[in-house]
């Protein structure tokens, strides 16, 4: 029985302990960027500045040929699958002959600086095609078979049906059809997407992440690295806000980071820069009918 329960062993209504509230109002919690490992290596990626396009070459030898650079990470050398999507295997985790959307992750250079990482990522160089984006639902509607993705733009339909919708409209006090949209949003937590890859001595990875889902992200770690579920081990450590923002995405991340991880190596994304990232800030735009009667007297 919890110390503050009742008789009963209930703890609805009575004011209880944080678990974690102490080590944060005393200082004492260490967050992912507080943590220390010997030889770190420090990641940056390379981001597209193109919406959607060809991807014809990839130029990253004078990346790593910079100083301070110990790898670059490419979808060649990838050993296991390149595939990262949660519900749909849409997504790669790092392109091959198309990029899909502005953001998206080209490669990424482990130096032994930040500031390495940095400037060595801006000397990758991406020849590209550009092709006509789909911006919003208008793009959309103008063109519904837009060859984004092959299987089409719908990633999932389900259909709902309860009573008889059209008897529904027809007998309604009032029916209305407009439309309307929300403006995207970002979670904005304090403390930035990261994680540190450590390879293990059995050929093993262990991931230390600011992330919501480890069994997510072991998944997506040993689907890429070409590993058995057990050799994966994902250790969530104190994170600093998430609101939501913290259950996939951190896949991508955790999985390139794995990859790349010849010595322990730190993915942190910039505070001012993540907002370049495919999060989950979402905007929604709907058209829909709605139907209402009267009831009472």
């Amino acid at each position: 029985m919890h110390a503050d329960s009742d008789s009963t062993g209930r703890s609805v209504g009575r004011r209880l302990p944080r678990v974690d509230g102490a080590g944060k109002l005393a200082g004492r919690t260490r967050f992912l960027p507080d943590l220390r490992w010997p030889d770190l290596l420090h990641a940056r990626m390379v981001l597209s500045d193109v919406a959607h396009a060809r991807l014809l070459a990839l130029d990253v030898d004078a990346a790593r040929r910079a100083p301070g650079v110990a790898a670059v990470l490419t979808a060649a050398e990838i050993p296991g699958e390149n595939a990262v999507g949660v519900i749909l295997d849409d997504q790669p985790l790092l392109p091959t002959d198309r990029i899909r959307y502005r953001g998206e992750c080209l490669a990424l250079v482990a130096a032994e600086s930040e500031q390495a990482a940095a400037a060595a990522a801006r000397l990758v160089r991406a020849t590209v095609e550009p092709l006509p984006a789909v911006l919003d639902f208008d793009d959309l509607a103008a063109d519904p078979e837009h060859p984004i993705h092959e299987r089409g733009p719908i990633a999932v339909h389900h259909r709902v049906s309860r009573g008889n919708v059209a008897s529904g409209f027809a007998d309604a006090a009032a029916v209305v059809e407009t439309s309307w949209a929300t403006g995207a949003q970002e979670h904005y937590y304090l403390e930035p997407l990261g994680c540190v890859a450590v390879p293990e001595e059995r050929g093993g990875v262990t991931i230390h992440g600011s992330l919501q889902c480890p069994f997510y992200v072991q998944k997506a770690v040993a689907r890429a690295c070409g590993l058995p579920l057990g050799k994966v081990r994902v250790i969530q450590t104190p994170t600093g806000g998430a609101f939501g923002g913290k259950e996939d995405v951190p896949n991508e991340f955790c999985a390139r980071a794995a990859v790349l991880a010849l010595i322990p190596i730190l993915f942190l994304a910039p505070q001012h820069g993540w907002f370049a990232l495919p999060a989950a800030a979402l905007a929604v735009a709907l058209a829909a009918p709605a139907a209402a009667s009267y009831f009472g007297a």
